[in-house]
């Protein structure tokens, strides 16, 4: 019976250190992260305004939730749509173009089955490219066919690249905000001489459980990003508009692959 035991003992031993150890690696990539040198944009106080800020933006104004802090970046910001808004969506977003001084970019985005995954990279591409077609704005909505708003975003941030002029542009979420000026990261951009960053995005709310989780996993998530030079994030990056519209007219739009097929090697 002591046999037995002993046996019992050491499997109950090996186990626990077999789960313990497999737990460390998420430290293990938190560890090299913090060996990795980083930029921090506080210290450049250079200004730099040839940038653009595209904001998608579909489906219900009440998503648009960083309107207070876009004010100050009024003349750079484009809000990214689709022609395929409902009407109290249209007078919602123009009201708000109107009043603080942005721009709105509608694209014409073919329709697509509700029954497909939905694919987050299609958001900007007309926007660089010029493919919107303000004209059809009711033509494919009277077809009959279920719009799926998560795949029109993927190809609204495809097509808004139509309406950059600029040297950089920003990628932002509706609800993203920073504490330092969008600005002096577009100078550092350039001071830098890099074509495309990922910028760390931390949760804003840790007052529940499940917050604070949720702060925790964005944390490994932006640490991540320093080792694996493929990551970026969706919520905020910045870079050379030549090189973002030649990046997404090779996308695949695949709703995977919106870290991978971008890549950066930079996160600030």
């Amino acid at each position: 019976m002591g046999v037995f035991e002993g046996i019992d003992a050491l499997q109950v031993v090996v186990a626990v250190s077999t789960i313990f150890l497999i737990s460390l690696i998420d430290f293990v990539v938190l560890v090299r992260a913090r060996l990795r040198s980083h930029h921090a944009v506080h210290e450049y106080t250079k200004s730099d305004l040839d940038y653009t800020i595209l904001i998608p933006i579909f489906g219900n104004i009440s998503y648009l939730r960083n309107v207070e802090f876009l004010k100050q970046y009024a003349r750079h910001v484009v809000l990214c749509t689709t022609t395929k808004e409902s009407p109290e969506f249209d007078v919602a977003i123009d009201k708000v173009a109107a009043e603080h001084g942005f721009r709105i970019f509608r694209s014409h985005v073919p329709l697509a089955s509700s029954v497909q995954k939905p694919n987050p990279w299609r958001l900007f591409t007309h926007t660089l490219h010029g493919s919107g077609d303000l004209a059809k704005q009711e033509s494919d909505q009277n077809a009959g066919l279920r719009f799926n708003k998560e795949i029109a975003r993927d190809e609204i941030i495809r097509d808004s690249f139509a309406a950059i002029d600029t040297g950089y542009c920003v990628f932002l979420d509706g609800d993203t905000v920073a504490h330092e000026k969008l600005f002096k990261l577009v100078h550092l951009m350039r001071e830098l001489g890099f074509d495309l960053a990922s910028v760390r995005v931390l949760a804003s709310k840790q007052e529940t459980i499940m917050e604070k989780l949720q702060s925790v996993e964005y944390d490994l998530a932006m640490d991540a990003r320093k080792i694996y030079p493929w990551l970026t994030s969706g919520a905020c990056m910045v870079a050379k508009t030549s090189v973002i519209k030649d990046i997404m007219q090779h996308h695949s739009l695949f709703f995977s692959g919106g870290d991978i097929e971008i890549g950066s090697s930079l996160v600030f």
